[in-house]
């Protein structure tokens, strides 16, 4: 086999992986000692609260790809329990308005969010980002944009 076959079928072979598009799912909840990954393309505007769980000795991967003109609104409510790691990936490609209010409720909790944001003409995306850190809890908080034109981005931090 080519390389490209062999990348194919490892990518068609994930475990455990779901794509979502332009959903209504408000809740995603990763049970105890699970690892689960949530590729999620949004390509309207959707308007949603969604809710992030993840358990005990648990890890969910969520992917956000964003392609939706007018803008989507999405406020992320994360709770993240005793070594658990929620690790988001986040690609706007077009406008959106986003915050995202994580819990570290317990002991090695960990949240890593990596952002790529890359806008052109007179789009606009923003970023509120607020963590509650509980004893021995880690946040690793990393936004790169690339911006063309009248484009624009926001991120707030608190902590």
């Amino acid at each position: 086999m080519n390389k490209v076959n062999d990348y194919k079928e490892k990518v068609e072979n994930l475990e455990n992986t779901y794509t979502l598009s332009n959903n209504d799912i408000s809740d995603i909840e990763v049970l105890e000692d699970e690892v689960l990954t949530i590729i999620e393309v949004i390509n309207n505007d959707i308007k949603i609260i969604k809710n992030l769980i993840v358990g005990k000795n648990a890890t969910l991967n969520y992917i956000k790809i964003g392609r939706s003109n007018p803008p989507s609104n999405i406020n992320y409510i994360n709770k993240i329990g005793d070594n658990a790691t929620l690790n988001m990936f986040l690609f706007d490609f077009e406008s959106s308005k986003n915050t995202i209010d994580t819990k570290l409720e317990s002991n090695n909790a960990t949240l890593n969010i990596n952002g790529l944001i890359d806008l052109k003409n007179s789009s606009r995306v923003e970023y509120i980002v607020t963590t509650n850190h509980q004893i021995k809890s880690l946040s690793d908080v990393s936004f790169k944009n690339l911006l063309d034109g009248k484009s624009h981005t926001k991120l707030d931090m608190f902590s």
